[in-house]
């Protein structure tokens, strides 16, 4: 019948919507900051690590797939906020066990409070420890949402999930641009 959609096409046009969602929030997005000389946009060396990262949420949102069948998006977001979670844990405690500023770039990214001094390694500590805050508080939010979709009190296809789908991606962007900040 014309206009109908197989579920393996489905499943396929969701992988490839989730691709694109991916590819935009880390590739193209930094792209245009870098073209319009915005501070904070990646440097050369910083362009693999969001390549990398890129590839990597590729994988893993192949991997999802894989395992349940379908690709939740308000569940993806969640899942980029967790992953974000993790790796800014990891950041900072690089950056905790040194004397010197191991994120210098991060002194360009505007997104992010300036405590005081850049290039001080404690101040780089506490810039990190409020941007783990703040994604554990909208991982936190994010899990409510999907937990609320769970339990068919909130509409898998209305705003909340698609905050999800949206704040997920974004603070999983904000991340690769610190970890692109990076000290060789």
């Amino acid at each position: 019948m014309a206009g109908t959609v197989s579920p393996g096409e489905r499943a396929l046009n969701k992988l490839l919507l989730g691709g694109g969602i991916t590819i935009a929030a880390l590739l193209v997005v930094p792209g245009i900051l870098a073209l319009a000389g915005v501070p904070g946009a990646p440097s050369s060396n910083g362009w693999w690590i969001l390549v990398a990262a890129c590839v990597a949420m590729l994988l893993k949102l192949v991997a999802s797939e894989t395992a349940t069948g379908e690709i939740e998006f308000y569940k993806f977001g969640y899942d980029s906020c967790i992953t974000t979670l993790g790796a800014t844990i990891s950041a900072g405690a690089i950056q905790l066990y040194s004397d010197v500023d191991v994120y210098p770039g991060m002194a360009k990214i505007g997104y992010l409070p300036t405590f005081g001094l850049q290039g001080d390694a404690k101040i780089r500590t506490a810039q990190l420890i409020g941007f783990f805050v703040l994604t554990w508080l909208v991982a936190w939010v994010t899990a409510r949402i999907c937990g609320g979709i769970k339990r068919q009190e909130i509409d898998s296809r209305g705003g909340k999930a698609m905050f999800c789908a949206f704040v997920g991606p974004f603070f999983l962007f904000a991340y690769a641009l610190i970890l692109a900040s990076k000290k060789g």
